[in-house]
């Protein structure tokens, strides 16, 4: 590399003094700004979701002025404005700022510089929603499940209603048990299909081969337990019986430690049983049968990485029942108010379900 000689680097420096001194005072002599108190709330947000960078300017000097303030993301101008300062005065200099992916930004206005934190939510929510608030109808999550290491299905589950009961025409459980009518309802889609056209996936399930089509479900407002379920399913194997209707009846909800649901905490145990049974045309195809399952909070504020982003504020549940080997796992995160990743190894047998958020949008 060439050397420079000493008097081309002292006209460097003289030319550099003098830009300084025009970025810091603008065109006019007698003002002298001096920027501090940098803030970005939140410093952690979600894709797309604006923050407000402030930094403070101030006249030190004798006359009122004007100079121009930059914001810089990761060294790049991305915004500017110019505000005019009385002498001996402070102005607050605001900038709206949204980024597209998750990852670590440095933010810089000027002289002072901070750091933004971008997840893949809509910015953290550290606690459930307070006095049994939470999404709103229209909200969605798209989920990939995978069966046996195959991604075999997208499904979109759908919050359809807020306030209600579960439906009355359980034909083969229980009715619904009427505790409450705060309850959220729930409508998941993975679009399967009967033969003649049959879809994934396919589900090995007590010596029959199911493929979903729906599922309905309906969960407590207050502390997200489930209430009922009704799960119409295509048995395709060893003989073609069609449309069949799944019908699951949830409660007996009792604390063995800590609280039942949410607001979860480690070491939350409890217990809970489920009544199931099917039917086709109104007919009942099978005796319905009880379970009890034990539920424990194992871990809070677990991350998680999943095709929807990373989630660091995930609850880990563990579910077990004397009735069927294997466990089954459950991430729920509080940003996104729903389940971030599941394993199943109890529902299919012998396979194991793994279920992760693709992405989802709160209303």
């Amino acid at each position: 590399m060439k050397k420079l000689n000493l008097g081309l680097v002292l006209v460097l420096v003289l030319a550099l003094a003098v830009v300084a001194g025009f970025a810091c005072g603008g065109d006019d002599g007698g003002a002298d700004f001096e920027l501090s108190g940098l803030t970005i709330s939140p410093s952690e947000a979600g894709v797309d979701e604006d923050v407000s960078i402030q930094v403070t300017v101030e006249n030190v000097g004798d006359d009122e002025g004007s100079t121009e303030v930059t914001l810089k993301v990761d060294g790049d101008e991305v915004d500017s404005e110019e505000v005019t300062v009385a002498a001996g005065a402070t102005r607050t200099v605001t900038f709206t700022h949204s980024e597209s992916a998750a990852g670590t930004y440095a933010i810089k206005v000027d002289g002072e510089s901070g750091t933004l934190t971008v997840t893949a939510g809509p910015g953290p929510s550290p606690t459930p929603p307070p006095d049994g608030e939470g999404p709103g109808v229209g909200s969605t999550w798209e989920y990939l499940s995978d069966y046996e290491d195959e991604v075999d299905l997208q499904n979109t589950r759908t919050l359809t209603a807020v306030n209600v009961s579960p439906k009355a025409d359980f034909i083969c459980v229980p009715a619904p048990p009427q505790v409450s009518s705060n309850l959220y309802e729930t409508d998941t889609h993975p679009d399967g299909a009967c033969p003649p056209n049959p879809t994934k996936p396919s589900r090995p399930l007590a010596g029959f081969t199911i493929i979903p089509l729906s599922v309905q479900q309906w969960e407590s407002v207050a502390d997200g337990t489930m209430v009922a379920l009704f799960a119409p399913i295509c048995m395709t194997a060893p003989m073609p019986l069609g449309k069949v209707n799944g019908e699951s009846i949830y409660g007996d909800y009792t604390a063995i430690s800590g609280t039942v649901g949410q607001p979860y905490a480690a070491g939350d145990k409890w217990n809970y049983t489920v009544t199931t049974s099917a039917e086709i045309l109104g007919d009942c195809i099978a005796e319905a049968t009880s379970a009890v399952w034990t539920a424990e909070v194992v871990a809070v504020d677990e991350s998680v990485t999943v095709p929807a982003g990373t989630f660091t504020d995930c609850v880990k549940i563990v579910e077990t029942t004397a009735e069927v080997t294997g466990t089954k796992t459950t991430w729920w995160s509080p940003t996104v108010q729903g389940v971030v990743k599941s394993i199943d190894e109890a529902s299919y047998p012998p396979g194991v379900n793994v279920m992760e958020l693709a992405s989802y949008d709160l209303k």
